[in-house]
């Protein structure tokens, strides 16, 4: 069963775990709680959970962000970006998202993908643009 969870402060050894099996940085991609110890986790999953109330700027956007559970195992983030400009439509768009090395090649990014859609659906989108 796939089902998304909107980080929030009750996680805790499962995620951060899954977080460190996510590289710090590939394809163009940074994992920012990649390498720090958990006793910071929680300071992390804050600073990402408020990242709702950002204005769009080059640098970021509103964005929320989703851990995949499968059989209530972390398996991957997604992140909506539920507001971007015309720059972000062109080199980035509404989500990005990364599985953990250890989940890849399961058909979990297909999964991810169709949960955000209907996510972005139940937000009230029209359309949504990636790359």
């Amino acid at each position: 069963m796939f089902i998304l969870k909107e980080l929030n402060l009750d996680m805790g050894i499962k995620e951060y775990e899954m977080y460190q099996d996510i590289p710090a940085k590939e394809s163009g991609s940074t994992n920012n709680c990649h390498g720090i110890p958990y006793e910071n986790f929680k300071e992390y999953l804050q600073k990402e959970i408020n990242r709702k109330n950002n204005q769009v700027t080059s640098e970021d956007t509103p964005t929320i962000t989703y851990i995949m559970y499968v059989d209530n195992n972390p398996v991957g983030i997604i992140c909506l970006r539920t507001q971007i400009n015309e720059n972000w439509k062109k080199w980035s768009g509404n989500f990005y998202y990364k599985i953990r090395k250890s989940e890849r090649n399961k058909g979990y990014g297909t999964e991810i993908l169709k949960l955000a859609l209907r996510e972005f659906k139940s937000l009230g989108f029209k359309e949504v643009y990636g790359q």
